[in-house]
């Protein structure tokens, strides 16, 4: 498809019990505008920060990396703080981590370009 992965995002549940959990109340119906502005200037918020974020094999956050982060943020808000509610109103996390016993291959989109083993 001819567009860029920074050019559309929709937050998912998960992603936005996450913003909220986050930013609170502030930020409901404005998830996707969170997450670009967290994909958007990420080298001034991790050089504030003093992150040495080199991106993921090079490559910068995308959106879609972005609204996952949030949905992982839910995730262990939800373990950690269970009183803390987010906007979908869930009560119970739909799996568990289970550890498979042989490792599974990555695989990424040939438009990347990252499934070089040298990361070229």
């Amino acid at each position: 498809m001819p567009f860029s992965e920074m050019d559309f995002v929709v937050a998912g549940p998960g992603a936005r019990d996450g913003i909220r959990k986050c930013f609170g109340r502030a930020a409901d119906g404005t998830e996707a505008d969170v997450v670009r502005y967290m994909a958007d200037p990420q080298d001034e918020h991790f050089a504030r920060l003093g992150v040495a974020f080199t991106g993921l094999r090079g490559r910068p956050l995308q959106l879609i990396d972005c609204q996952n982060l949030f949905c992982e943020v839910d995730r262990y808000v939800w373990v950690a703080h269970p009183d803390i509610a987010g906007i979908s109103a869930r009560s119970r996390i739909k799996q568990t981590y289970r550890q498979q016993a042989d490792a599974m291959p990555a695989w990424f989109s040939p438009r990347w370009q990252l499934n070089d083993p040298s990361g070229q």
